[in-house]
């Protein structure tokens, strides 16, 4: 045991690494998941409206036979839903959740960034390769993997708040997902959506809490990895407080 704590800090602190970078690379792509989910939106005056002749939307014919179809026809509306105006009644829903997405994408690059950074000031005291630990190695080893589980802990708390949400209304997500995601639906769409059985729920894409799920898997990863990252630096500290006292000896008694 150790000699574990003694010589195998690059190997700790490389697995560190891939982990903080494997996260970053998530952390990068996760609105990937739910981007056809992002409606193009517009505010004026403080009311928000979603645009049906947007660029970003290829097919009109559909996003108009979508509104006037599922959100005016109350045979037509998926189970879930309730009629009425599109705008009215489900634009704040859709909003408050591109707004929700936003910020927990941001705030888990800003973990993968601040892991980045908190595992470079770990490398600059040579915590990956100093074979005897100081107190500095003991300070900032524990500090920075603190700072990196508590963010981590955030993300996973965030992570569930979010799930929940989309549980909620997963059924208008997917709805929304035929019109924003028409890159390969949009004919198919409008061609379906003029039968008087169409069903807008059986083109949905398959989105799902996966994307949440993993999010949060890599947090927990992360912070469990860190904890061990404390524990191991604790660990060595003490398995080489001898050699730390003989070298701290050895230089007061060179300077006296």
């Amino acid at each position: 045991m150790a000699s574990f704590f003694k010589n195998k800090s690059k190997i700790v602190f490389l697995i560190f690494g891939i982990l903080i970078a494997a996260f970053m690379i998530y952390a990068m792509s996760f609105m990937t998941a739910y981007s056809h989910i992002h409606v193009v939106y517009k505010i004026e005056d403080g009311i928000i409206s979603f645009p049906t002749t947007s660029g970003k939307i290829p097919s009109t014919n559909v996003a108009n036979l979508y509104i006037n179809r599922y959100f005016n026809n109350s045979q037509s509306i998926p189970a879930g839903l309730i009629g009425g105006s599109f705008v009215e009644t489900y634009a704040k829903t859709i909003y408050d959740f591109n707004n929700s997405l936003n910020a927990f994408n941001d705030f888990l690059v800003a973990v993968g960034i601040v892991s980045i950074v908190a595992l470079a000031v770990m490398f600059i005291f040579s915590n990956n390769s100093r074979r005897i630990y100081y107190k500095s190695n003991l300070i900032v080893g524990v500090l920075a993997s603190l700072t990196i589980i508590v963010m981590s802990i955030i993300a996973i708390a965030w992570t569930f708040t979010l799930m929940g949400q989309f549980n909620e209304n997963e059924t208008l997500y997917k709805v929304v997902s035929v019109i924003q995601n028409p890159v390969n639906q949009g004919q198919q769409a409008y061609s379906t959506l003029i039968k008087p059985d169409c069903d807008i729920l059986s083109m949905a894409s398959g989105t799902n809490v996966i994307g949440f799920v993993v999010a949060m898997l890599f947090s927990l990863v992360l912070a469990g990895f860190a904890v061990f990252v404390i524990v191991f630096t604790i660990g060595k500290y003490k398995r080489t407080a001898n050699e730390r006292k003989e070298i701290i000896e050895r230089a007061v008694a060179a300077n006296d």
